[in-house]
C-alpha cells in the first residue's frame, strides 16, 4: 500500500507536460509494436502459402511433360524455392530488429520543442536572441510548455520602454519554424507563451 502511494504521489508531482510526453512516448511505442506484430504475421503467412506452392512444383504434383521437360520444372523450382527462403529469412529478420528497437524509433519521432531563439524587447532595439537559454532550459525536450515571461528573471534590455515577446521554435528536426509572441508590456510576469508540438 505504501509502495503504491509513493507511485501515486511521484506521478502527481510530475509536470503535465512531462506525463504527456510520457504517454506520447508509450502510445506511439504501442502503435508500431501492433504494426510490426502484425506484418510479421502476414509476411510468415505469404511465405507458408508461396512454400506450399512451391513444394507441389517440386514435387511433381503440378508438373507435365516428358521426364527431361519435369526435371528441369523441378529444378528451377527448387531455385525459387531457395531464394523465396532466403527473402522470407531476410524480411523477418529486418521486422525483428525493429520490433527490438521500437522504443529508440519513438524517441526520435516523438516531436518535442526545440527552441531556436527568444527576444525580450526587439521593439526596443534589444539583440535578437538575447532571451533564449531561459526559456531553452524551462521548454526544451518538451511536448507543450507553458512559459511566464517576468524582467525579473530574464533581465530588463531597454528600460522604460514597453517591450514585446517573441519566440521562434521548431519540433525535434522539422523544418518549420514556429513563433509565438506577446505584446507590450511582455514582461510584467502576468503574460505567458504556450508552445507545443503536435
Amino acid at each position: 500500500m505504501i509502495k503504491v502511494l509513493s507511485i501515486f504521489c511521484i506521478l502527481a508531482a510530475m509536470p503535465t507536460s512531462v506525463m504527456a510526453q510520457g504517454q506520447a512516448l508509450q502510445q506511439c511505442i504501442n502503435k508500431m509494436t501492433a504494426q510490426i506484430q502484425a506484418e510479421l504475421r502476414g509476411t510468415q503467412k505469404r511465405c507458408d502459402m508461396e512454400r506450399d506452392y512451391n513444394v507441389s512444383i517440386i514435387n511433381g504434383r503440378r508438373v507435365g511433360g516428358t521426364p527431361q521437360d519435369r526435371r528441369n520444372t523441378i529444378a528451377k523450382w527448387k531455385e525459387i524455392e531457395a531464394a523465396r527462403q532466403r527473402h522470407c529469412k531476410l524480411r523477418n529478420k529486418a521486422l525483428k530488429a525493429q520490433l527490438n528497437n521500437v522504443k529508440q524509433i519513438c524517441k526520435s519521432q516523438t516531436a518535442t520543442i526545440q527552441i531556436i531563439s527568444a527576444t525580450y524587447g526587439g521593439n526596443c532595439g534589444a539583440p535578437k536572441g538575447n532571451a533564449t537559454s531561459h526559456i531553452a532550459s524551462h521548454c526544451n525536450g518538451k511536448l507543450e510548455c507553458n512559459y511566464t515571461v517576468d524582467h525579473k528573471v530574464i533581465g530588463d534590455p531597454s528600460y522604460g520602454c514597453a517591450k514585446t515577446y517573441i519566440v521562434q521554435y521548431r519540433c525535434n528536426n522539422n523544418p518549420n519554424v514556429l513563433q509565438k509572441s506577446l505584446s507590450a508590456e511582455a514582461g510584467w510576469g502576468n503574460k505567458a507563451v504556450k508552445l507545443r508540438c503536435p
